[in-house]
């Protein structure tokens, strides 16, 4: 007895049906991550690189140039391109929001990025649902979060690998590539490890797939298309480092770029033994790869997957075991492509299965339509796990921003660790992070932190002691007081014994005006051989206080921190 057989759907075929079922459900989705995107905008806590980017970026709006005038460690474009939003915003304290709010754009176009590769290897669906997962992925939807580089970085190579595995290799899409890897480059100069990365995947390549013969001067042709790559990458950091040059400011923005980035025997370069893993690890790779697009026959071609799959290992390889400081954010461009090389094989194998045993396995696994939206609607429920939906946003750096503009004018110089303030000019050039601090304790950047304040009349100090190196710390500990969210200039006096009426002297290193205030009581003492009748300018140097018994501990400090209501007395706000 013979049974009909019901002609399949073309590949082609069953990916437009396929995707056009899913389309409601993926709105549906997209929706509800959208919402969920934008309440944790405002609900998740800042990190610390966020001011630092904002301060450089208000230092481009304010006429100063980076990295001669304001120090970073970082390529330009992403501060000039945020410098025009960040004038307009103003000196507003609650302007990380929205910042946060202007990376929105780029979360959506590194999704479509995502979108054009997976559609390019296996088809719309896949496109599209590896879009979804991305933007669901914890690691990258939190990271991606924050106000920093990384975001418009990892935007400018998603797509830069979407348009070079986008179709035909043509010297059109080799330029195009190109210039997209070069404004990447002038975002971050991790750039160099994605595009060492793409080298070993296009080398590695031939081991992969056998190259099939081609016509009479091919190899004319592709090294044209080469040189068409090269040239793309080169325009965009050219043309800024010639910027620099006519600024005459050619010699920081090398020192803060390269050499400052550079410093041997710091994170993994501590560790060799990581180096010596690479190599056997890259041939295991090359071997998994060789095996899995022998199993795999994605739309868009074997020799695509390959070059993306071989390109995400090399990658997480050198971000892994070679680049000496490993960060979450580094790893963002990696998600796109594992994340889509992940959803089309896992969907291709799906679809293979089910048309091998189409009677037990057609209503979950091919074409099936409960189990991707299952798995995307389970993505959307954890994310919360990691960030309680309840929880408040914090609001130390909104108090502090918000005291020194108080306080403060924009003549006026604060000392914070890594531009912590946003939009006050630091005493100290040096952003106080690890490969700082390492400079420091090797003695390449002498730490003249104490010789900054003074020179630079700096009465407020911004973060946490612990952060400081020891002399600056000393420094802020003998002439600064905790007081609400920052240290200020000041010295504080501990109550006199009975019957002790005491002269007590004490050092001014910072001049200005500065008032005395009383734990209990009104102030009746003298200072400088004078009764205190009021805030006083003081000169750097010795001074006197005459101290009676019985008034309990007095304060001098930084007459407009006094006059706005900030004492060492009473609670002012989180301390440092």
């Amino acid at each position: 007895m013979t049974g009909k057989t019901v002609p399949s759907q073309t590949p082609a075929a069953e990916d437009r049906s396929s995707w056009r079922r899913d389309l409601p459900t993926l709105m549906v989705l997209f929706a509800a991550t959208l919402a969920l995107r934008i309440y944790y905008l405002f609900a998740y806590p800042f990190d610390s690189d966020e001011p630092q980017h904002l301060h450089v970026a208000w230092g481009w709006s304010q006429g100063l140039l980076q990295y001669r005038d304001v120090f970073d460690n970082h390529m330009p474009v992403f501060h000039i391109l945020s410098a025009p939003l960040v004038a307009l915003i103003g000196e507003d304290p609650r302007i990380l929001f929205f910042m946060r709010l202007a990376m929105l754009p780029l979360y959506a176009a590194s999704l479509w990025g995502a979108y054009q590769i997976g559609r390019s290897l296996f088809g719309e669906r896949v496109g599209l649902w590896s879009a979804l997962f991305l933007g669901l992925l914890p690691a990258f939807f939190y990271n991606s979060l924050e106000f920093r580089t990384d975001n418009l970085w990892t935007v400018l190579l998603t797509l830069a690998v979407a348009v070079l595995v986008g179709g035909r290799w043509t010297g059109r899409r080799a330029l195009s590539g190109g210039l997209l890897l070069g404004a990447a480059l002038s975002v971050s100069l991790k750039t160099l490890m994605v595009v060492t990365a793409m080298t070993i995947a296009a080398l590695a390549l031939p081991m992969v797939l056998p190259p099939k013969p081609g016509p009479p001067g091919r190899s004319r042709q592709e090294g044209i298309k080469l040189a068409a790559l090269v040239a793309g990458i080169c325009v965009l950091p050219l043309a800024v480092t010639l910027f620099f040059a006519r600024q005459n400011a050619l010699g920081p923005f090398y020192y803060c770029v390269v050499l400052h980035n550079v410093v041997p025997g710091f994170g993994r370069w501590r560790m060799p033994w990581t180096l010596m893993g690479f190599p056997p690890l890259l041939v295991f790779l090359v071997y998994g790869v060789r095996r899995l697009v022998r199993r795999v026959e994605p739309a868009g071609g074997a020799k695509r997957l390959a070059f993306v799959t071989l390109m995400a290992g090399a990658f997480f390889l050198l971000n892994e075991m070679v680049w000496p400081v490993n960060t979450a954010p580094t790893r963002l461009p990696l998600f796109p492509l594992l994340v889509v090389s992940l959803t089309g094989i896992s969907m291709e194998g799906s679809r293979r299965l089910a048309r091998a045993w189409p009677a037990p396995l057609s209503w979950g696994t091919g074409a099936g339509t409960w189990m991707l939206p299952c798995v995307a609607a389970a993505g959307l429920l954890l994310l919360p796990g990691r960030e309680p939906l309840l929880r408040r946003p914090s609001s130390e750096q909104i108090a502090m921003v918000a005291g020194v503009l108080r306080l403060t004018d924009d003549s006026d110089y604060v000392m914070d660790l890594k531009g912590d303030t946003i939009f006050r000019k630091r005493a100290f050039y040096y952003v106080l992070e690890p490969l700082t601090m390492e400079r420091i304790a090797r003695g390449t950047i002498p730490d003249r932190i104490a010789e900054a304040c003074i020179a630079t009349h700096a009465a407020i100090v911004v973060g946490g002691l612990r952060h400081y190196p020891p002399k600056a710390r000393q420094f802020i500990e003998q002439n600064y007081l905790p007081v609400g969210p920052f240290h200020v200039a000041g010295h504080l006096f501990p109550p006199a014994a009975p019957g002790d009426d005491r002269i007590v002297a004490f050092q001014v290193e910072i001049p200005g005006r500065y008032s005395l205030l009383a734990e209990k009581g009104a102030v009746t003492t003298l200072l400088d051989g004078r009764p205190y009748s009021g805030a006083r300018y003081l000169a750097p140097g010795r001074h006197e206080l005459a101290q009676p018994p019985g008034e309990g501990s007095l304060s001098l400090l930084w007459a407009r921190a006094a006059e706005g209501g900030f004492s060492p007395f009473k609670a002012a706000g989180p301390r440092p």
